[in-house]
């Protein structure tokens, strides 16, 4: 950026740095600084701590929810049902340890955000099935990175595993149906 015809303290800028020779007293007293020091000498006088957090917070994109059509809500209850009949108990769901991989919406937690209350964004959660509940929770619970995450049945956009536990022939009479 070019500087304005009529800046106040051109001659300073243009002038420069003051030279010192290397044989005089001040030189030898105050050597330059190294430019890497700089903002680590002038980081506790920061005026706004926290202001670097806040500003790259209101960079998340974050969007509408999304209610799966006919079909998808179809399909993802089927996977429920199947997912149910391998958690019944805490024994089964230990034996049977299915991978699954949950897509699902995350609200947006920030109250300063223009989000906050209305918007969210699709997280995906990959981990082992350790219970599922289709009555009073209406949740499964999933063991990632050894940490429990609960997801709501109403947050889940989908569900997917590599194990083929979804591609094999389910019995349908004996899944029970779980419904969004």
């Amino acid at each position: 950026m070019p500087m304005p015809p009529a800046f106040r303290y051109r001659d300073v800028l243009t002038r420069g740095r003051n030279a010192h020779p290397l044989s005089d007293g001040f030189f030898a007293k105050h050597p330059p600084m190294p430019v890497s020091r700089w903002a680590k000498i002038f980081a506790p006088f920061d005026a706004l701590s926290g202001f670097d957090e806040a500003i790259s917070s209101k960079e998340v994109a974050y969007t509408a929810r999304r209610t799966p059509d006919a079909d998808a809500a179809a399909e993802l209850n089927r996977r429920l049902a199947i997912l149910s009949r391998l958690a019944a108990s805490g024994r089964l769901a230990r034996r049977s340890r299915a991978l699954v991989e949950v897509t699902a919406f995350v609200p947006c937690a920030d109250p300063n955000h223009a989000a906050f209350g209305r918007g969210g964004r699709y997280e995906c959660f990959a981990g082992t099935l350790l219970r599922l509940d289709p009555e009073i929770s209406r949740s499964l619970t999933l063991c990632t990175d050894g940490k429990p995450v609960t997801i709501f049945f109403d947050d889940i956009l989908r569900i997917e595993s590599d194990s083929g536990i979804f591609d094999s022939d389910w019995q349908e009479q004996s899944l029970r149906p779980v419904s969004l």
